[in-house]
Parts: C-alpha cells; structure tokens; sequence
C-alpha cells in the first residue's frame, strides 16, 4: 500500500472521529439541559460548561487520534521497509540468488512513532562498532545460537576475523544507499568476493542482511526475520558453518535505501557472514 494512500484514509478517518466527537459533546449537551434540575439559568450554565470544555476535548480526541494515525503509518513503513535479504546457499565461491522476504518491526518506546526520513547520507550519521553496536551484535550471536541449539546443532563461534568485514559491508549499504537480492555490492562486491580480499580462508561462506526501520531491539528481529524465511534459516542452521562474523551499522535517523529499484527508509543494517576455515 504506498504512504500517500494511508494518509488520505488516516485523513478521512480523522475528520469522521472529530465529526463523531462533536456530535456527542453537542449530545451531551442536550442530555445536560435536560437533567439538570434547577432554573433556565442553571440549565444554561451547565451547558456553557459543557462548549467552555469543548475546545479541550476536541484537542485530546484530535491529539489521540493523530498518535494512532503516526502508529498506523510506522506500521506500513516498517511493513515495507522490515525487510531481510541473504544468499540462500553458502558456497565457497559466486553467490545466491536468494528472494528478500518482510519482517515487520516495532518503533521504540522512547522514539517518536513517526520520524521524517532523510534522503542522502550526508544528512546523517552512520555508526558502527560503537558500546551499543558492538553488544548489539554479541547478542545476535546469542539469538542464532539459541535457535541452533533449539535445532539440536552446535553453537556458532564469534569470528573476529570476519567482523570487520561485516561492519564495513553494514556501512556501506548505507553509504551507497544500495542493496539488492544476490548481495554483490557496490563497492566491496559479493560476500564471498569480500571476504577474500580480506586475506580470510574459507571452504564455505553464507551470508545474512537484515534491514529494519528501528534499532532497538534490532537484534532479537532480525534473529527470527532469518528464522522465518527460508533461504535465511537453511544458512542460520547450516550443520556445515561453524562460525559467524557480525556487523551492525545504523542511523540516528531512516536514511533511504534503494532494494531492488525500491526505495526503503531504514535505521539499521545487520550482516551476518558464516563460514567454514578453509581446510589445511
């Protein structure tokens, strides 16, 4: 559903409910002048009573209704934007062919539910490997591990090697606003044509890109996101990777990504890359 036909209903939703609102209070007005015991007067004070709180209360129901209609419009973004790409099959050379699949995201608590997006990097910061980053990260590790281990297979071992490849592979997806299907980048390449260059050894290779809307929490969803689709699941729970490198990269505010010729506002990228050492 594109954005502009969601704020028209939110828009025509918005005028019902205050249209609606208006007529209880005038509702209640007359329910007023009706009950209340005591002269004209007394009846008409209560009533002035009644349309002096008017104002307010049509604020609050307006303010109300704007907060579920912010709530509405994250929930399409991160519909459209919650979305997930991986090369279905680790190999020890070209790539996959993966099709992304959707994970939608909740906003945080402490986070406006709606934030304008920003249309060039420049007009962000992107981080990466910073405290929260970096434990964020960890606990993607810790996620992965509990579904493989719910699979009865063994724990991945957290790859330093392989990280600094993951981070940079975070960063740039943001910095080229860019990321497509089959994972070739457009800087660095594909995963396993990356991790080479990196001078790492490897008999297989699988990679995993979550993209989301929001970062908190980021790690738990783009976990189940992997689960949840199967090209991702067949590389989180493949018996034959041993250990995994993982990078986060995200914004203090959406900054426009282009998938597959779409234009996405995201918050945070995760790359995880599995592998298996190359025999000596």
């Amino acid at each position: 559903m594109q954005m502009w036909r969601v704020r028209r209903i939110v828009r025509s939703l918005l005028g019902w409910i205050l249209r609606q609102a208006l007529a209880v209070l005038l509702v209640l007005a007359a329910v007023s002048w009706l009950t209340v015991d005591g002269t004209w007067a007394d009846r008409a004070a209560t009533v002035w009573g009644w349309v002096r709180q008017a104002p307010d209360t049509i604020d609050k129901v307006k303010r109300e209704v704007r907060q579920v209609a912010r709530e509405l419009e994250t929930v399409v973004n991160e519909i459209q934007t919650g979305k997930t790409v991986a090369v279905p099959n680790p190999r020890s050379s070209g790539q996959g062919t993966g099709e992304p699949s959707s994970r939608p995201s909740a906003p945080p608590a402490d986070a406006p539910s709606f934030v304008q997006p920003a249309l060039s990097p420049s007009e962000v910061t992107i981080t990466t490997g910073d405290p929260w980053a970096a434990a964020q990260e960890r606990r993607t590790l810790e996620e992965i591990n509990r579904i493989r281990q719910e699979h009865g297979l063994k724990p991945l071992r957290w790859d330093d090697a392989v990280v600094p490849v993951a981070r940079s592979r975070a960063r740039e997806i943001f910095e080229t606003q860019y990321v497509s299907s089959d994972h070739k980048l457009k800087r660095s390449g594909e995963p396993w044509e990356a991790t080479a260059r990196a001078g790492i050894p490897f008999s297989a290779l699988g990679e995993t890109i979550y993209l989301d809307g929001e970062r908190q929490n980021v790690a738990s969803r783009a976990a189940a996101g992997w689960y949840n689709s199967p090209p991702h699941r067949e590389i989180m729970l493949h018996p034959d990777l041993d250990r995994v490198g993982i990078g986060i990269a995200y914004t203090g505010r959406p900054l426009r990504v282009y998938s597959n010729g779409q234009p996405y506002d995201f918050s945070a990228v995760v790359v995880a890359i599995y592998r298996r050492e190359a025999a000596r």
